[in-house]
């Protein structure tokens, strides 16, 4: 367990630490002033911060005011909004606690024991003691929490924060290890994991899906949850079984309950076994077909689609790339499309097969309104441009092929699954609104590949002359 303990006066801060690591494995971090403790909390993580209300602005200063320890908490409540905090104070207002309480209280279930206690607390400094006994507490449930163990045989580079999120929603569901295994690599600033909750046996007790983040994305995620998603058919997405968002500091976790073991992502099954991947296209399709029912038609611009995907602020920072394209004519040109619901991230390892051949999609951080056929064509050029699709192009697709994208049957020609990439664009053209949407849905697609560091230019400058090529005609 490790303490932050903010503090300017050393006589209070050597009796704390001096208790804290007395019971149990307990590493206290002190920090004198307010500048001081921005520091700490930036390099580092911890699983509790004790706070004098009353510092000074630097370790040598000598203007202590609590302004400084309230600079510090507003602080933590933006930034590391899960990270409980102990408010010492040796002025017995109560208007401050009074303020706190109604301003701040906030319970939350810290140790994973579905238990909910105060995420921040006011202790007056008189009552040391207090702090004391409520400490040791504290450290006993640390000390067990961190007895679950992580089997993480991916390999996933978890931080501190990370491991104890998953381990809180361990402990709720009597955890004794946790197996982790990485799905979508964190493409999108966030965590996506398969977890399954083992018991003392090694018997899995339960599994999930998680995504993990920063406390906006995953708050976000859930919002966007609630609002769409809930709307797919039942058995296309996992459902929300627990959000963990407290006790492990700037790192919130939602927690999707899964009803197999048996998990692959639509990558995987190209690699393993291309040719039977035909059928995932179409049942993505019947699984959003409430967001397909919802669909406007509108007459825009290729620049409005392309603005969906990479807005202007973007598309001058890939420019460079272009290598003498011109984007002027086809930005003005008028198609007829379609707005709708869509994932926006529909990646091949975002589409998850369990039982066999059940479809489910995961990670919902860009769920909302954008241009209908969006997901197929994301679906589609995710096994040529995603980070983990280079062996299923390899042998197929090159640029010359790649600026056959309007003539299917020569773009799909020599490829081991060529059914998945033709039922992925029948779905686009069905709705978008037209062929000439779809290239144009295609053509934004490549041009936000350009800002990627690890992606094949070449290839995405081939698409975007052929989807040029297609819509200008």
């Amino acid at each position: 367990m490790r303490v932050l303990l903010v503090e300017d006066n050393i006589g209070v801060a050597e009796d704390l630490e001096r208790a804290l690591t007395r019971h149990g494995d307990c590493e206290v971090i002190w920090a004198k002033s307010r500048n001081s403790a921005r520091r700490h909390l930036v390099d580092n993580s911890f699983d509790l911060l004790i706070l004098d209300r009353n510092i000074p602005t630097d370790d040598d200063a000598l203007d202590g005011d609590a302004a400084h320890g309230w600079a510090i908490f507003q602080e933590v409540c933006q930034n590391c909004s899960g990270l409980p905090v102990w408010f010492l104070t040796a002025t017995e207002d109560a208007d401050f606690a009074a303020n706190v309480a109604n301003d701040y209280a906030r319970q939350g279930d810290i140790h994973g024991i579905r238990e909910q206690q105060a995420v921040v607390r006011v202790i007056w400094k008189k009552n040391l003691n207090d702090v004391v006994a409520n400490a040791r507490t504290f450290i006993d449930q640390v000390r067990q929490l961190e007895t679950i163990s992580i089997l993480n045989a991916s390999g996933v580079n978890l931080t501190s924060y990370e491991e104890k999120n998953l381990r809180i929603f361990g402990r709720r569901h009597l955890a004794t290890s946790l197996e982790i295994i990485g799905l979508s690599g964190g493409l999108s600033g966030a965590r996506v994991l398969k977890v399954s909750v083992k018991n003392s046996a090694g018997a899995v007790r339960l599994t999930s899906v998680a995504k993990i983040g920063k406390s906006a994305a995953v708050e976000d995620e859930v919002m966007r949850y609630n609002a769409n998603v809930v709307r797919l058919h039942p058995d296309g997405f996992p459902q929300l079984s627990a959000l963990v968002d407290v006790g492990s500091g700037k790192i919130y976790g939602v927690y999707y309950g899964l009803v197999s073991e048996n998990v692959q992502s639509t990558l995987s099954i190209l690699k393993a076994n291309p040719s039977s991947a035909g059928y995932i296209p179409a049942e993505l399709r019947r699984i959003s077909a409430s967001w397909e029912r919802e669909t406007r038609q509108e007459t825009v611009t290729v620049g409005e689609i392309r603005r969906r995907l990479l807005p202007d602020t973007k598309r001058d920072q890939v420019i460079q790339q272009l290598q003498g394209i011109d984007l002027t004519s086809v930005e003005a040109v008028r198609v007829t499309a379609n707005r709708s619901t869509q994932h926006n991230d529909l990646h091949g390892e975002n589409a998850l097969i369990y039982d066999d051949r059940k479809v489910m999609v995961i990670d919902f951080n860009d769920v909302g309104e954008s241009f209908a056929g969006l997901d197929a064509v994301t679906l589609s050029l995710s096994t040529i441009f995603h980070r983990d699709s280079a062996n299923l192009r390899s042998g197929w697709m090159n640029p010359s092929k790649i600026e056959n994208w309007t003539d299917l049957a020569s773009y799909i020609d020599g490829c081991a699954f060529a059914d998945f990439i033709a039922e992925c664009r029948r779905w686009a053209n069905d709705v978008a609104g037209s062929p000439k949407t779809t290239s144009a849905l295609a053509y934004a697609y490549a041009l936000r590949q350009l800002k990627y560091s690890d992606t094949d230019k070449d290839l995405a400058r081939a698409l975007l002359r052929a989807t040029i090529k297609d819509i200008l005609n």
